[in-house]
């Protein structure tokens, strides 16, 4: 036991060094808020944890049943709210980059939002023609939508000063809530969209993933606090704005994205089962012919 802690010595500390040299010029007086030392720590159990959720979230079932769930839905045309909504969303994102380019090119990494992810996600759903492809997109994009609930609750907008940057944080946020409703109850775009513990921890590994190996060594470059990875958000709870702050955000990340996502798509498949009954049944009333009514 002793030599594994060795071991993991002789990795976090040449590589806190490195974090330390990083340290951009300008950066913000808490941003080592977290020791280097653990930062590494961190991204070594996050990448463990979250890797072994994209493992067991991509292993294959060879139950037919599970084999038929995956089969390849036929595309759907778009519907005329999910065309307008799609020019709403492309605008939206286009502002965005020009927002914080205006504000500096160390803002880009604000990019990287949740949100802004979850833009692309949505907006690659719309415009790609591999509907497959797509369709594995959606069903891990879904489980995000928490992020946007967030941040209608409780927005951050202290640093949106710019004309009209305000309204635009609003309109995409409200956007990203209808979108997946269009896709789901409109269009039917993805449909059928079963629940799956799979694909539950796919989208909380590759949300991990993305959290620990993208958005953090990106904050670290450009200083800025992306996604809150280098200091918890303002108005958390004491025993949350810690060092250790990451622990109880990444428990309660991890398990509203499960919830988000098997909630939802538990609620839209019940749904969807209840029409095609009805639809079911309509269909056998149109079909049974009439009784010759009995002549007097």
């Amino acid at each position: 036991m002793d030599s594994f802690w060795v071991l993991l010595d002789s990795i976090i500390d040449p590589v806190s060094s490195i974090l330390v040299a990083l340290k951009p010029t300008l950066h913000d007086e808490k941003h080592f808020y977290v020791s280097p030392k653990q930062h590494v720590f961190e991204i070594i159990i996050a990448n463990i944890f979250f890797g072994l959720c994209i493992y067991f979230g991509l292993r294959k079932d060879k139950s037919s049943k599970a084999q038929a769930g995956r089969a390849r839905v036929p595309a759907k045309p778009l519907h005329t709210a999910e065309r307008v909504f799609r020019v709403v969303l492309t605008l939206n994102i286009i502002m965005q980059l020009v927002y914080k380019t205006m504000r500096g090119w160390h803002i880009l990494g604000y990019m990287l939002q949740p949100c802004h992810v979850t833009t692309c996600l949505y907006l690659f759903c719309w415009y790609t023609s591999d509907h497959h492809l797509g369709a594995r997109v959606f069903q891990v994009s879904v489980h995000y939508m928490f992020f946007t609930a967030l941040a209608l609750a409780v927005p951050d907008l202290a640093q949106l000063k710019l004309p009209f940057e305000q309204t635009t944080f609003w309109v995409q946020h409200w956007a990203l809530l209808i979108a997946p409703i269009l896709m789901l109850l409109v269009s039917r775009r993805y449909h059928p969209l079963t629940p799956s513990f799979k694909n539950s921890l796919l989208a909380i590994g590759l949300g991990g993933l993305f959290h620990f190996d993208v958005q953090l060594p990106l904050a670290f470059v450009t200083g800025v606090n992306i996604n809150y990875m280098l200091w918890p958000p303002p108005g958390v709870p004491a025993f949350v704005n810690t060092p250790y702050y990451r622990y109880w955000l990444t428990l309660a990340l991890v398990t509203l994205a499960w919830l988000c996502g098997h909630i939802i798509v538990t609620i839209i498949h019940s749904i969807h089962s209840r029409s095609e009954v009805k639809a079911v049944d309509a269909g056998r009333n149109v079909n049974v012919p009439k009784k010759p009514r009995k002549a007097d």
